[in-house]
C-alpha cells in the first residue's frame, strides 16, 4: 500500500501542477520585506469588499527546505475574493537554517504584518492560522510555541482558529524515511524536539478552534498526526476529517484543497466562517 500511495503522489504532481499554474483570480497583492534573505517576505491580499473580521494567516509546504508565498500565490487570491484580508508568510529553509530560526521568520513576518495594517488604521485580532504540510507544523508553532509569542510581543489571544492540513504536528507518530529524513535537516544536532512539537507544545488551556485534515493514503506525512493532535485537544474545541478519497494523497490535498471542488474544501470554507460567527 505503501508503494502505491508514492506512485499516486507522484502521479498527482502534473496536475496539481497544472492548476495551480492557471489559477489567478485577479486579486491585487502587495509584498514586504522583512530580512535580507531572499524569502523572508510576506504577500499580502485585501478584498476588493471587506466584509469580514478575520485574518487568515497562511503558511505554505515544501518540506520546510522549498516553497515561497509566490507560488501560493492562488490561496491569498481565494481568500481575499472570499472577504478575509490574508497573509502569506515566507520562511527561510533548512538544511542551511535550522529551527528555531525558521519559526522566529514566522513571527517577524506577522509582527510586520500587524505594523503595515495599523498603518491602515485596520486592526489584528481575529486570526486562523491555516498551514499546509510543514506549514502546518510552523502555523501550530506560532498559535502555541508561548516562549517565542512572548519574544515577539505576540498575544495568543489573537488566534481564534487554527487548521493543518496535512501536517507533521506530532513528531512520535513520524516514521517513514521522507518526513524522518525532512525532520532530521530542520533541527541542529542533539536539539530537543519536544520543544517544537506542537503535541507537546499544547498546555490544555487555550481556547483555539482547531480543524485538522489530512489524506488517508498521504504516504509523506502519516494521518496519525492529525488523529492524535485533536484527540489531545479539549472536547468541542477540534475536528479531524480523513479524506477517504482513493485519488488524495499528500501535495494533492494540503496544496490542491483550494483547487478542486472537493466537499472538504467546503467543509473548511465553512468551518471557518463558524469560527468567525462565534467570535462575533
Amino acid at each position: 500500500m505503501s508503494m502505491k500511495n508514492n506512485l499516486g503522489e507522484y502521479l498527482s504532481y502534473p496536475k496539481l501542477l497544472g492548476k495551480i499554474l492557471s489559477a489567478n483570480r485577479g486579486i491585487k497583492v502587495n509584498k514586504l520585506s522583512y530580512g535580507n534573505e531572499k524569502n523572508q517576505y510576506l504577500l499580502s491580499f485585501l478584498p476588493e469588499k471587506e466584509d469580514k473580521e478575520t485574518v487568515i494567516v497562511y503558511i505554505h509546504g515544501g518540506g520546510w527546505r522549498h516553497g515561497s508565498p509566490k507560488g501560493f500565490k492562488y490561496i491569498g487570491q481565494e481568500f481575499a475574493q472570499l472577504g478575509y484580508r490574508t497573509v502569506l508568510l515566507g520562511y527561510r529553509h533548512a538544511p542551511k537554517y535550522k529551527y528555531p530560526l525558521i519559526a522566529e521568520d514566522i513571527f517577524l513576518g506577522l509582527n510586520k504584518y500587524i505594523e503595515l495594517q495599523k498603518t491602515k488604521g485596520r486592526s489584528v485580532e481575529n486570526v486562523v492560522v491555516v498551514g499546509s504540510s510543514a506549514g502546518a507544523h510552523l502555523g501550530a508553532v506560532l498559535v502555541y510555541e508561548r516562549n517565542l509569542q512572548k519574544k515577539y510581543n505576540i498575544k495568543q489571544e489573537i488566534f481564534t482558529g487554527f487548521i493543518a492540513l496535512g501536517g507533521p504536528i506530532v513528531f512520535d507518530v513520524c516514521k517513514n524515511r521522507t518526513i524522518t529524513k525532512l525532520l532530521k535537516g530542520l533541527f541542529p544536532n542533539d536539539y530537543d524536539r519536544k520543544k517544537a512539537d506542537p503535541y507537546y507544545l499544547l498546555k490544555g488551556d487555550e481556547d483555539i478552534r482547531v480543524l485538522c485534515i489530512h489524506a488517508k493514503r498521504d504516504p509523506i506525512c502519516e494521518m496519525e498526526n492529525s488523529v492524535c493532535f485533536t484527540n489531545k485537544i479539549i472536547s468541542g474545541l477540534a475536528q479531524c476529517n480523513i479524506v477517504e478519497d482513493k485519488n488524495m494523497f499528500h501535495s494533492n490535498l494540503v496544496a490542491g484543497i483550494f483547487l478542486y471542488d472537493l466537499p472538504i474544501t467546503n467543509l473548511l470554507y465553512n468551518w471557518i466562517e463558524e469560527v468567525q460567527n462565534r467570535k462575533s
